[in-house]
């Protein structure tokens, strides 16, 4: 609701509801500073009215903009580090900043051992790998073709990342009929169906990435649905059931494996000859239902950020497997994809613009729950974070049964319940969604996950994690990956040489990674 000042070390924090474990959840949601220095954020604003027209008072404005922070002589610093130097896309820097409190306390000895940083924006990766390989620089992420060569190294270290990339499809038919490609049979659900099982997973996460790891749904391995226990969501019984329902597993009596953990062990996501399978029924659909005239060419717009050539590779790869999953059935040899360079593509796709795109979401490891308000449910036509235009989860329709009733309401209501939010028709029967034990809200979740990907309008290809390899001059601060602090940040970080001892080394030893 806001913040108000009570004196000059306190604020109170007024929310619209009661938080749940405020002790943890209050700084996990507060870990992004959002303290301003007062006179200059006041002096960095400007005013206009309705029209855009710049006006002398806040009182008489339509709107308040600001640049505070926008530039070095717009900044004021008030942590362990002051800015010194800061150029748009090129580079920032910091020196060590004497008057921060923790320097003089007596609380952090041995830390913030760090006394300049500079950060250089190297566009070219080739060329980022040189200066870390020179000396240069103390760290640099590994493409996949880096990991043959650094995979045993013993300076490199994986960040796993709460983040999953997906496929992203347009599903609305009048949009994609005015690309007139053909691709309005995107449409048909069997066609999407199609492309995701022509997918494997494991030799693209494998191929085409660093670290990544094959992924099937919306929230990754790094989810965790109860932050006291660390409880994993995607290794939860009801997380894994979503994913063998979604990719059509089946476990027990006369089913395909003899347990749910066998068959989610099992799962792969790829399965060329149903592709096929599902294509033909695609083709015949489109043809009955007079969205495709059956002969003429199909072409798949998608769109990449940059034309560098892990993203032909990977589109390449796509196109391929669409083409062989089109065997067999009326489109082969009609259905094709094309690559479009276009750095605003996910703008592009909000605006229903774009055929399929790249599209990654996550965030919040700890706090699964709100993900799918948050990201997948909140406006089909692209005036929010959804990514999947045209599929509009508000006409969605998801039934639990909660204490033996069978409850129905909108994907898009559930998830809003979920997300903390009042929604008419479900709080007013069951209560607010913290009311519940986490694995009564972790199976909620699942429920909703497995309800989103059933329709194939986005098809998860990896979950992101990160390799990067880093300098002998330094030191982590752990060894080992902990959530929330990851290896230790600047804070713990330690140095083997200072800086004219590192040039002497470098100067007159080759570096080998």
């Amino acid at each position: 609701m806001g913040l108000k000042k009570v004196d000059e070390y306190t604020i109170d924090l007024i929310l619209a509801a009661p938080m749940e474990e405020a002790a943890f959840y209050l700084p996990y949601n507060l870990t992004s500073p959002w303290l301003v220095y007062e006179p200059m954020y006041e002096e960095c604003k400007s005013f206009f009215d309705a029209d855009g027209k710049a006006v002398e008072t806040e009182e008489e404005a339509e709107t308040v903009t600001t640049d505070y922070c926008r530039s070095l002589d717009k900044t004021v610093s008030f942590g362990p580090y002051k800015m010194t130097y800061f150029e748009l896309d090129k580079q920032i820097s910091y020196e060590r900043n004497e008057n921060w409190y923790g320097y003089h306390d007596g609380k952090h000895l041995g830390m913030y051992q760090t006394d300049n940083i500079s950060i250089t924006v190297i566009p070219e990766h080739a060329t980022e790998l040189l200066s870390f390989l020179s000396g240069e620089i103390d760290g640099v992420s590994l493409q996949s073709e880096d990991m043959e060569k650094y995979a045993s190294s013993e300076y490199i270290y994986y960040t796993p990342q709460s983040y999953t990339t997906k496929v992203t499809f347009n599903t609305d038919y009048a949009k994609l009929l005015e690309h007139g490609t053909g691709s309005q049979v995107l449409v048909i659900d069997e066609f999407r169906q199609a492309f995701a099982y022509a997918i494997d997973r494991q030799h693209f996460a494998t191929a085409f990435t660093a670290a990544g790891t094959a992924g099937f749904g919306l929230l990754n391995n790094n989810y965790v649905y109860n932050p006291f226990t660390g409880e994993s969501y995607r290794g939860s019984e009801a997380g894994k059931k979503a994913m063998v329902d979604v990719y059509g597993l089946t476990y027990g009596e006369g089913g395909d494996y003899a347990t749910l953990d066998e068959a989610y062990d099992a799962l792969t996501g790829y399965d060329m000859a149903k592709a096929q399978e599902l294509m033909a029924v695609a083709y015949d659909k489109a043809v009955e239902a007079g969205i495709y005239d059956g002969e003429s060419a199909i072409s798949i717009d998608f769109r990449v950020y940059q034309s560098d050539t892990i993203y032909v590779q990977m589109f390449t790869y796509f196109d391929e497997q669409l083409q062989e999953a089109c065997k067999g059935s009326g489109f082969e040899g009609k259905v094709s994809m094309t690559m479009t360079v276009d750095p605003d593509y996910y703008e592009t796709m909000y605006s229903g613009n774009a055929d399929a795109i790249f599209s990654t979401w996550g965030g919040a490891a700890l706090e699964p729950f709100t993900v799918l308000a948050g990201c997948y449910t909140d406006a089909s036509d692209g005036s929010g974070n959804q990514m999947e235009y045209g599929y509009d989860t508000s006409k969605i329709q998801l039934t639990f049964t909660v204490d033996g009733e069978d409850m129905t309401a909108s994907l898009q209501d559930w998830s809003k319940w979920a997300n903390l939010e009042e929604v008419a028709g479900i709080t007013d029967k069951l209560g607010a969604f913290t009311d519940y034990s986490y694995e009564t809200r972790c199976a909620f979740t699942a429920g909703m996950e497995e309800c989103f990907l059933h329709w194939y309008t986005t098809t998860p290809v990896y979950y992101r994690n990160v390799a990067a390899l880093h300098s002998q001059k330094i030191n982590l601060g752990s060894d080992n990956y902990v959530e929330l602090v990851e290896y230790g940040g600047l804070e713990y970080r330690t140095y083997n040489y200072d800086d004219e001892e590192w040039a002497a080394y470098i100067a007159n030893n080759e570096l080998t990674y």
